[in-house]
């Protein structure tokens, strides 16, 4: 396999984590957009090629990639819910976008491995676990073009495209500030509110990504494959909860922030019938069961067996020294 790889979403944390590890073995080509700040990249700066383009310029976009030839082409990066994003940003970035990389792939003969979302099955999937036979719902811009790329790819497999699909869970690890984190600052803060009864969730270690990269990189793959990727098990919001608690507050979470269900219900109904979507799906992400049928991914890429309640440990000491510094 040619030894260029092409990362989009560097500057991003998934990208970034993949990036670096990806750059031990490999010439990594690095597609960014114009004016990213060079702290985001870190030393991939100093190791890796820079190259600058806007997903959303298709024009210029085609014409950066198609003056190299690269072994894979590894497509991370998104437009998610930046601010006043407009729906033909999303068909633009997140689907034309993957169309050229596809395109590039297929014309190359190299390995397009492209990163979609869990989200392809809703925000909260119709039933737990989400596999790939499962129904698939766009409900919100993000969502809808995961799904029309999806299915660009699926296409274009059929002629030929060595592509894999890799859809990850809500990721964590030290660096990241999204939903993870800002789950441990509510609990530091204490602002959090669980229902009773306590929904499963599903997180995944980006650890296991960067495994899963690694080894789509290294050997054949089926064209057309797909994984759910997350850690082995879901977990219960509350055991979660109680173990961040303790290691911030030196004790469980409080039993006196559960609250009953149906408020939670309540305030899903309300933001629905005001169509604030995100309030909507902030309250489904905390109210609901939301886990996926991660087998696939563990079996066949062979992945290292993740439990969420000790591989997160390391995530909590990270955001304990980041509060420090503030």
């Amino acid at each position: 396999m040619n030894n260029k790889i092409l990362i989009t979403g560097a500057a991003g944390f998934i990208g970034h984590q993949v990036a670096c590890e990806v750059n031990r073995k490999f010439d990594v080509y690095l597609l960014v957009r114009p004016g990213t700040n060079p702290k985001r990249l870190g030393n991939l700066t100093e190791k890796a090629t820079i190259i600058e383009a806007d997903l959303r310029n298709i024009k210029k976009l085609r014409e950066k990639i198609n003056e190299h030839e690269f072994g894979a082409i590894i497509h991370i990066g998104a437009i998610r819910n930046r601010p006043h994003t407009t729906a033909e940003d999303y068909l633009k970035a997140n689907v034309q976008a993957t169309e050229q990389f596809a395109l590039r792939a297929m014309e190359t003969q190299a390995k397009f491995i492209y990163f979609s979302s869990v989200g392809v099955f809703g925000s909260v999937p119709l039933q737990s676990p989400a596999g790939n036979k499962s129904i698939k719902i766009s409900d919100n811009s993000y969502h809808d073009s995961k799904n029309k790329s999806e299915k660009l790819i699926n296409k274009y497999v059929l002629y030929g495209l060595k592509a894999a699909i890799i859809r990850p869970t809500i990721t964590y690890g030290p660096g990241d500030f999204g939903f993870t984190y800002s789950l441990i600052k509510m609990i530091k803060n204490r602002t959090l509110l669980i229902p009773n009864p306590a929904p499963l969730i599903h997180l995944g270690s980006v650890e296991l990504l960067v495994q899963a990269v690694q080894k789509l990189l290294d050997f054949d793959f089926k064209p057309g494959c797909e994984y759910n990727i997350g850690d082995n098990h879901p977990v219960k919001l509350l055991e979660l909860a109680d173990l961040i608690s303790k290691e911030i507050h030196g004790k469980p979470f409080s039993r006196l922030r559960i609250i009953p269900i149906a408020w939670f219900n309540l305030a899903e109904r309300f933001f629905g019938m005001i169509k604030c979507r995100a309030w909507q799906q902030r309250f489904q992400l905390f109210s609901k069961d939301w886990y996926y049928d991660v087998e696939a991914a563990s079996k066949e890429l062979n992945l290292k067996n993740q439990d969420t309640l000790s591989a997160i440990r390391s995530t909590i000491e990270w955001f304990k020294k980041v509060q420090k510094k503030k």
